[in-house]
């Protein structure tokens, strides 16, 4: 991409995050009166001696690139990432000698282009500030040893006369390549971030273009007003990167959509047959206005933002030639991706990649619950049910790390954890079952799967802290609090979304059946604390968890179990209470577990179960001894099904069973996402069960367990893993009625095989 004044180079120079934030610099822009609107901001340095070493340290209120002598450097995407805006900034730290003019008398140009994202664009709301400004601190090592730093201040300039029109999470990208910066002014200081500046957390976001997308119809020649429609084959969080010759001024449109029109009557479409369906967006500008330079081939790339896609309709107002390719962006770069299984039936293996994907287009600098429409925030209880697939799909440690430090930006003085988390449109409420909770379930995760330690040191006050809060109200949901219940679910007691904001409209049942959730959750969160607490050192004590325990299994049997152990007939004909009472050990483990069997049969071995229930259905069918019906829920086509899913031509997971149905069309459009990773759950329990690996009881797979599950209808099965030791893989195939099962450990690891039994 050539702009008037900065030229985007593919090679990036390295990142060190180490250091500390220099004191001193100030945040510059435009101002107030510019609004969020763009604004870019430079300066220049003269070396005083030779440069030995050139280290320049950058932040920014909103999303922002930067520059040094017209190129663009730095190794990540969308800095600085998503953060409590009233908190927290990170910092990059990148090393631009290989940029820098080092004779002593030169000149460098250091600039940036800064733009609303994260800060003060829509996704923000009454969280964010009001005007987008940029930091940075240059250091510079002279050959003779000394050192000089320049920090941001008045003394920079700033034009609002910037390339990048208009940009932000929501609100899409609009670049008229066409403008020169010019009308130079004196930069104003900003003091509306009052938090802190620290070092970089975890890893940046990049785009992945090992994985970029450059459809077989990416090539187009257009006449003035026409459209074409460009299938990329996989619905991901994504930007289009455009390459286009046309006369100067031209204006061109790229359009993204997750959906076609399928044209039926009555299937809730916004468009003819073949066109592209974007009313399940919500109102995010789900599209790219580029104005073409008009010299020569022109590359673009958004930079300030990213969209949630699998179609693009590209048009513009006089003719082009060119392509178009689609550039997947995530935190998760190819190099932590550390785990994978291929089946022998290739509807599952396309709903791993359905995980798989759902994974990288939600862990965008945040866990987000999509990334296409009006959303894509921190929502807790979607990443807590996906978190153990994810950390068999890739080494996401440092995400996480990153992520509990948002928690305990956003963690209110009452020690509640939000539903979103980090702070933003909506969310800032709580707790919820399944959601609130994710403050306690995500560091436990990163210790049993992962083997991390220091996130549950880092964050064991954060945890005590919620603890103490959801005992203090017995976890009671009351009236005028929001009810999720088992979101989204197809049993009788699912939550109406057009109610859910309301007050008072939800029964008694409804209450109750939130409370018992509530209570089943503060069971597991006093297990897993108990746990960590005495499997890891050097944390401090919590009293009290021995009668915690005991009076909320005392009031969940009380309230929700029968004397004979069964539970109350609330719940009659219900698979995820059922889920819960067997998962935590409550009322008669034999009776429940014959039916919950009972009820997924005469379900027609289907699933009805939401957001909370669904990550557990196979595991407990499992733990029971059912793994035979666990498999033949998985495989099942019908609605609802996860390969239903797959059968309706789906690359994610989606948000809804009914996103989609072929009988009724596109759901509920004021909530209908197309890229929800909740329901790829499963894939935790395909890895444990048909793949056989579990770590062990001390977290992590310095010791662990292979005890493979095999299904003849599945075929075959290979796991391959590297928990940070070196490769394991298991590995089995039926020949015949006999299953041939083969296995491998790296050196020095304490490992259970427990060869699979043909059946």
């Amino acid at each position: 991409m050539k702009s008037a004044i900065f030229v985007l180079v593919v090679a990036f120079a390295a990142i060190d995050c180490s250091g500390e934030a220099y004191d001193g610099a100030k945040w510059v822009g435009a101002g107030k009166a510019n609004g969020n609107a763009p604004a870019v901001v430079r300066t220049e340095v003269v070396n005083a001696r030779d440069v030995k070493k050139a280290v320049w340290r950058t932040s920014g209120l909103g999303v922002y690139t930067v520059h040094v002598n017209g190129r663009q450097i730095g190794g990540g995407a969308l800095r600085p990432g998503f953060t409590t805006a009233a908190k927290r900034r990170q910092e990059a730290i990148d090393d631009v000698t290989p940029y820098w003019n080092i004779a002593a008398g030169e000149k460098n140009e250091l600039g940036a282009i800064v733009t609303s994202g994260w800060w003060c664009d829509d996704i923000m709301g009454k969280f964010g500030g009001t005007w987008p400004a940029f930091r940075g601190v240059l250091e510079l090592e002279y050959s003779d040893g000394s050192h000089e730093t320049f920090s941001t201040d008045e003394t920079w300039v700033v034009s609002t006369s910037a390339p990048v029109v208009q940009a932000g999470i929501w609100e899409g990208e609009t670049y008229d390549a066409r403008i020169k910066p010019d009308d130079w002014k004196k930069a104003e200081a900003s003091n509306e971030f009052a938090g802190e500046v620290s070092p970089w957390v975890g890893p940046e976001i990049v785009y992945r273009d090992d994985l970029a997308f450059k459809a077989n119809d990416s090539c187009f020649k257009l006449n003035a007003n026409e459209k074409k429609i460009i299938d990329f084959g996989q619905n991901c969080a994504a930007v289009p990167e455009l390459t286009v010759e046309a006369k100067p001024g031209t204006k061109i449109k790229i359009r993204l959509g997750e959906m076609l029109n399928d044209g039926i009557k009555g299937h809730n479409g916004d468009g003819p047959a073949g066109s592209l369906y974007t009313a399940n967006m919500r109102g995010a500008k789900s599209a790219v206005d580029y104005v073409c330079e008009g010299k020569g081939k022109e590359v673009f790339r958004p930079q300030h933002t990213f969209y949630g896609y699998r179609y693009a309709e590209i048009s513009a107002d006089a003719p082009i030639e060119g392509k178009l390719a689609s550039i997947p962006v995530s935190s998760v770069s190819k190099e932590v991706e550390h785990g994978k299984i291929i089946t022998g039936d290739e509807g599952v293996n396309r709903l791993v990649k359905n995980a798989y994907w759902g994974m990288l287009s939600n862990y965008v600098s945040v866990p987000t619950d999509c990334p296409q429409r009006t959303e894509r925030l921190g929502w807790t209880g979607d990443t807590q049910v996906f978190v153990k697939t994810a950390a068999y799909f890739a080494d996401i440690r440092g995400f996480f790390r990153k992520w509990m430090q948002d928690v305990r930006d956003t963690q209110h003085d009452d020690g509640i954890i939000p539903l979103v988390v980090p702070k933003g449109r909506f969310g800032d409420n709580g707790p919820i079952a399944g959601w609130s909770d994710a403050g306690i379930i995500i560091p436990w995760t990163m210790w049993k799967y992962l083997g991390d330690v220091n996130v549950v040191r880092e964050n064991w006050d954060v945890m005590v802290k919620y603890l103490r809060a959801i005992e203090k109200r017995d976890y009671m949901a009351k009236r005028g609090m929001w009810l999720l219940c088992d979101w989204l679910s197809y049993e009788y007691l699912k939550v109406d979304q057009s109610n859910r904001w309301s007050n008072g409209t939800y029964t008694e049942e409804h209450l109750s059946y939130q409370n018992f959730l509530n209570a089943c959750y503060m069971l597991q969160d006093v297990a897993m604390m108990r746990e960590m607490s005495a499997k890891i050192s050097g944390l401090a004590a919590v009293g009290g968890l021995d009668s915690l325990e005991k009076r909320t299994r005392e009031r969940l049997l009380a309230n929700w179990f029968k004397p004979d152990g069964t539970l109350v007939s609330l719940f009659d004909n219900m698979q995820t209470p059922r889920i819960y009472a067997i998962k935590l050990g409550l009322g008669d483990a034999a009776k429940l577990g014959g039916e919950l069997a009972r009820i997924v049969r005469e379900n027609g071995n289907r699933l009805s179960t939401g957001f909370l229930g669904t990550p557990y259905l196979c595991e407990v069918l499992s733990d029971i001894g059912e793994t035979e019906l666990a498999y033949s829920v998985l495989l099942n086509h019908d609605f609802p099904s996860w390969l239903y899913t797959v059968d309706q031509g789906a690359t994610t997971c989606w948000e809804r069973w009914d996103s989609y149905t072929k009988e009724k069309g596109f759901g509920d459009v004021k909530m209908n996402s197309f890229n929800h990773y909740a329901y790829g759950a499963v894939v935790g329990w395909l890895f444990e069960t048909a793949g056989g690996l579990k770590p062990g009881p001390d977290g992590g797979w310095k010791n662990f367990t292979i005890a493979p599950k095999p299904d003849k209808r599945l075929g075959s099965c290979r796991v391959e893993f590297d928990g940070g030791y070196g490769k394991i893989v298991s590995e089995w195939h039926y020949e015949g009625d006999e299953v041939k099962f083969s296995y491998s450990v790296p050196d020095g690891c304490e490992v259970k095989v427990v060869p699979p039994v043909t059946r």
